[in-house]
């Protein structure tokens, strides 16, 4: 992923006048609750199961 990050921005900084690049932070939502309490799971599971076979050790609460 850092290293398709890195083309990606390398390709835009060669081919357009840019002032600079900003990579901003991303996060899951805040934990939600349905009309019951129960808590609504944020609904990327095959995401999430393709990010930690690849080597990922952040729990989604990182």
């Amino acid at each position: 992923m850092r290293e398709h990050t890195i083309r990606v921005v390398l390709d835009v900084v060669q081919r357009y006048d840019i002032d600079g690049v900003h990579i901003d932070d991303y996060f899951y939502p805040y934990k939600e609750k349905d009309r019951r309490g129960r808590t609504i799971e944020f609904p990327d599971a095959t995401s999430w199961r393709k990010y930690v076979r690849s080597g990922g050790r952040l729990s989604r609460d990182d």
